[in-house]
């Protein structure tokens, strides 16, 4: 990534374009960058050829842990403890781990949802469990 920046800055931005404004530059740089994909159109048709078809489904984007749980009814994640029903003491869940939430899995069946927390010793228990 840094090198196409690099190359952006090399071949768009040298010499220094005389522009009056921002919506100038902006201009000055998409005709660039419009230029850059019709010089390289050939070489993306041959690419595009040799790419895999996207999966079905979307890319979930979480840390995926096992994790027991306690007698207490808590999986413990990243020093924090989050309560999930008492019928699945002393099994392991699968979890999640979203930016924003954690998810707690028995195979296929979603068993408990909290957000996430970025404490220290903190537990997050919801009464619906």
């Amino acid at each position: 990534m840094e090198n196409l920046v690099g190359y952006a800055r090399r071949n768009a931005l040298v010499p220094i374009p005389d522009v009056a404004s921002w919506d100038d530059l902006n201009a000055h740089l998409l005709a660039w960058c419009e230029q850059e994909r019709r010089r390289l159109a050939d070489r993306w048709v041959s690419e595009a050829a040799a790419l895999r078809p996207l999966p079905p489904v979307g890319f979930r984007s979480a840390l995926t842990r096992l994790a027991p749980v306690s007698p207490s009814s808590l999986v413990q994640v990243d020093r924090n403890r989050y309560f999930v029903p008492g019928c699945y003491v002393g099994r392991t869940l699968l979890v999640r781990v979203f930016t924003e939430r954690i998810e707690a899995w028995d195979g296929d069946t979603l068993v408990a949802e909290h957000g996430r927390r970025y404490g220290r010793g903190e537990t997050a228990m919801r009464i619906e469990h």
